[in-house]
């Protein structure tokens, strides 16, 4: 297990800690980055605002590490997407100097109503989008930092959720139904991923203006596709995909 700092009640996650990316391979990269944004309207103006230099010590910044899990957000799937940073600081310097402000503003010019509200919650610091006036958003978008990790989610309230799995004060996805039987399955082998898929199809079935296929509707309905999941053993990539079934 990589002790990722995922929720138990997640119905899917990817992720895990991979050795130390050599500082070489950061820099190539950057440079395919650099390369792939010439040919984007409105990069150069952007990469001249922020720095090369800045953004090349950005991509410089992130680790190994990364996660992603889907959960429950009452009414719809809620997405977060953690990213390790092997510079934290340096990372939320150039981020609070440049990136932010530049967010901020194109969010102002494209959306006017919508603004970047600062939020600190102990040793948690996130940017959350709110709206002005009497309306509010159906999700609370945020950015946050935790503990050396980037946390990108459409639920402001994972961050605490993700604190709280990294303290120890609540069980993390290693113990999960889903994911335990999945590593049942594949005993020796660590598991990088899982999905609840029966459950995502009865969450997806509840939002707002989707409609599903009738076919997937009805497989969720007489069978529970419980897991898939991806793993690999030590150094080497196994291509493994478990899908397994339960009749209610």
């Amino acid at each position: 297990q990589d002790g990722l700092p995922v929720p138990r009640d997640c119905l899917a996650f990817i992720g895990g800690k991979g050795p130390e990316v050599p500082l070489a391979e950061k820099r190539a990269l950057a440079g395919m980055l650099f390369r792939l944004l010439e040919g984007v309207p409105g990069a150069e103006q952007f990469i001249e605002s922020v720095g090369e230099e800045n953004l090349m010590s950005l991509v410089l910044s992130f680790g190994s590490s990364s996660f992603m899990f889907i959960h429950d957000a009452a009414w719809n799937a809620g997405l977060t997407l953690g990213l390790g940073l092997d510079n934290p600081e340096l990372f939320r310097l150039i981020y609070d100097e440049k990136l932010r402000p530049l967010v901020a503003l194109a969010l102002a010019e494209e959306l006017g109503a919508v603004v970047i509200e600062r939020r600190e919650r102990g040793d948690i610091t996130m940017d959350v989008l709110t709206l002005q006036g009497p309306f509010m958003l159906p999700v609370t978008p945020a950015l946050a930092f935790y503990d050396g990790w980037l946390l990108l989610t459409t639920d402001a309230g994972m961050a605490e959720k993700v604190r709280e799995v990294a303290l120890g004060q609540s069980r993390a996805v290693y113990d999960n139904d889903d994911y335990r039987l999945v590593e049942r399955q594949l005993p020796g082998v660590r598991v990088s991923g899982f999905a609840s898929a029966d459950k995502l199809v009865k969450l997806l079935a509840m939002t707002p203006g989707l409609e599903l296929p009738q076919a997937v509707q009805l497989l969720s309905d007489r069978y529970a596709l419980v897991s898939t999941g991806g793993a690999r053993s030590g150094d080497i990539a196994e291509g493994v995909l478990l899908v397994s079934t339960r009749t209610y």
